[in-house]
């Protein structure tokens, strides 16, 4: 019996899942293969055929050993946040994704996060002048950022009791399709205009307005109504128009 690399592209059986005490033990997927190509199971002969024995490397398809596999059977994985696969969507902008990314990512620059390499200097948020400026302060803690985000939740008529970028997804998860592609938007765009702002206070020593904040999340949403797909419902008129 030869199967082709091709065909056999996308099933997941391997080998010892089908050979269990000397017999064949044909899962449904590959048995559905074998009907589609014309190949009759009991034509085939008994895998306890008098040949000799070849060693062969059950996680992986064929049974041969690759690096690749052997990787994927030893490596560890941490568990998937939520924002792993909506960032890159392809509803959002590509920039607002580059820029989303890093700060998801904790991989922009905050004062406390060149501190940890080894810079010595004071840390204190530029916007609010009270606490240290971290991830967690800039974009959740701030006051300012709290005034953004309830200007945001008050326009979706939910609650700003979120303080990361899971809780601030998830409250978007009762919307309709098209309202969630606009949440998801609205909530990566807040999260950039707040490190745009901070970026304009801290380096060109601009004064902290609100109305930088809001006018971007507000270009964002009129960049999402044309690249998003989804549909939407009677209900989202009141959340649309307000």
């Amino acid at each position: 019996m030869y199967l082709s690399s091709d065909i056999l592209k996308g099933c997941t059986t391997t080998l010892d899942m089908i050979i269990q005490n000397d017999e064949w033990r044909i899962t449904e997927e590959l048995q559905f293969l074998l009907d589609e190509h014309g190949i009759d199971l009991h034509s085939l002969g008994k895998p306890n055929s008098p040949a000799a024995d070849e060693r062969v490397w059950t996680p992986e398809l064929r049974g041969n050993f690759t690096v690749k596999s052997a990787f994927v059977e030893i490596r560890s994985t941490l568990a998937t946040s939520c924002w792993s696969k909506v960032v890159w969507k392809k509803s959002i902008h590509p920039q607002l994704s580059a820029i989303a990314w890093k700060l998801v990512h904790k991989c922009a620059a905050t004062q406390e996060s060149v501190k940890k390499k080894g810079v010595h200097i004071s840390s204190r948020c530029c916007v609010c002048r009270c606490n240290s400026e971290d991830f967690d302060h800039l974009l959740w803690n701030c006051a300012f950022a709290h005034d953004l985000w309830k200007w945001i939740a008050d326009k979706f008529k939910v609650g700003a009791t979120f303080a990361t970028f899971t809780e601030a997804i998830n409250m978007g998860t009762c919307l309709s399709p098209r309202l969630q592609d606009i949440w998801l938007s609205i909530v990566l765009g807040g999260a950039v205009s707040l490190w745009k702002h901070r970026n304009k206070v801290f380096h060109e020593g601009s004064k902290s307005n609100l109305s930088f904040c809001k006018s971007f999340v507000t270009s964002q949403v009129l960049t999402i109504a044309s690249l998003s797909k989804s549909f939407s419902n009677l209900q989202d008129k009141d959340v649309l128009h307000n």
